[in-house]
């Protein structure tokens, strides 16, 4: 007798690219963390939350439609369909080989899936190998690959810079800063759920020894030590009302860096002049898609 397959219980958030990058950054806010799919080129985004029943996948569509109220003055919501549906977990899982695929994100890092093989083309490249998951990120968001490149960047400086990651989501800053030898690298989450989830994902990489990942918010933080680079990957108001955090936990040396995203480009400019006016001078801008991106130095 063959055994039954098991079925994943699905709430997907389908809509356009410019409203799905925007979605992207918000669910966190909800403590979300979709796999999200972009297609450029049809202008189609798709974010799947998946859940093991189908109590639990009926609970977060209903936080999902109070989500979209609220958003209404920010996002064109008309233009988000929700969906519920039911999926085998074979099928999930071979989906994602349609859509994700190797990609050089940087100078240094390439970000591939375990199907694929990637041969190294140059000595210092450095592979991460991810595979899309129920919460683990795959690097494709514009404000995730700012952050990778201002990483690659500021760990070349010199070897063994300190590395803190404020609001890690599911982790993969950190392990990159952690493969590019920044040490120590540590990574915080308000969200317990993110932090389990990123500290499952390391523990099965054998790379939880060396990234401490813990619970923590920004806007109370005092660890009582410094870094040579911050990566807060958060929203820009966010980063506003923290920024006395962010300062504090700044190294004020030459080779440090504080890497800012999460921001929609209209609102850059208040967070490049709010942090100048703190004694930080930026290096250099992104601008991916509908987000803006950027690395100081003191």
């Amino acid at each position: 007798m063959s055994k039954p397959q098991e079925i994943l219980y699905v709430v997907s958030l389908l809509t356009n690219t410019a409203v799905g990058e925007m979605l992207d950054e918000m669910l966190p806010m909800e403590e979300l963390y979709p796999t999200s799919y972009f297609d450029k080129d049809d202008d189609i985004a798709r974010m799947s939350l998946y859940y093991e029943t189908e109590a639990e996948r009926d609970e977060v569509q209903g936080r999902l439609e109070n989500a979209l109220e609220n958003w209404a003055s920010f996002i064109d919501t008309d233009e988000v369909d929700l969906i519920a549906q039911e999926v085998l977990r074979e099928d999930w899982s071979e989906t994602w080989k349609k859509f994700f695929h190797t990609v050089k994100v940087s100078d240094r890092i390439v970000i591939k899936p375990s199907w694929e093989e990637y041969e190294i083309q140059e000595a210092d490249e450095v592979v991460l190998e991810i595979d899309p998951g129920m919460s683990f990120g795959t690097g494709n968001h514009g404000t995730t690959k700012a952050c990778l490149q201002f990483i690659d960047e500021a760990s070349a400086v010199q070897q063994g810079m300190s590395f803190l990651d404020a609001g890690c989501g599911s982790g993969i800053l950190s392990l990159a800063a952690d493969r590019l030898s920044c040490a120590p690298v540590e990574a915080f989450d308000y969200d317990p759920e993110a932090v389990d989830c990123t500290r499952r994902h390391f523990e099965d990489i054998n790379a939880l020894d060396r990234i401490n990942v813990f619970q923590a918010d920004l806007t109370t933080l005092d660890l009582g030590k410094q870094y040579d680079i911050i990566a807060a990957n958060i929203l820009a108001p966010v980063l506003l009302g923290a920024s006395d955090k962010l300062m504090k936990h700044l190294k004020t040396g030459e080779n440090s860096r504080l890497i800012l995203a999460g921001i929609l480009t209209e609102q850059y400019p208040e967070i490049k002049s709010h942090f100048e006016s703190l004694g930080l001078t930026e290096l250099r801008s992104a601008q991916i898609d509908e987000w803006t991106s950027g690395v100081f130095k003191f």
